[in-house]
């Protein structure tokens, strides 16, 4: 699963390398901060796709996703200081830790 995330994470490097993630911060530590991302919410993604037995879960999950990460930090931010990309949202670390817990939970329940 983490060669799917990999692959995710390349579909989506032009609007990385444009700024899209995270604006203002060098592309090496974009790349390497969205690799992250990518192999932890691709299996949240599989996970809905098999268990629903359609894409449409995923493709909302995906959608809701790209919002938590990239529009909605600086929806609730100071204006005149906007989060930094990598410490809000859900492609941050906060949000690792967030999609960690998630998948923790879902391994325990299959686990069971």
């Amino acid at each position: 699963m983490a060669g799917t995330g990999v692959v995710f994470a390349l579909w989506h490097l032009p609007t990385l390398l444009l700024g899209g993630q995270y604006p203002d911060t060098p592309w090496a530590v974009s790349i390497g901060a969205f690799l992250v991302s990518c192999v932890l919410v691709v299996p949240g993604f599989t996970w809905l796709r098999t268990r629903s037995a359609s894409v449409v879960p995923a493709v909302v999950a995906h959608t809701f996703a790209s919002t938590a990460a990239v529009q909605l930090p600086w929806v609730f931010a100071d204006a005149g200081q906007p989060p930094h990309p990598l410490h809000a949202g859900l492609m941050a670390w906060p949000g690792w830790v967030a999609v960690c817990g998630l998948l923790a939970v879902l391994w325990w329940r299959k686990a069971r």
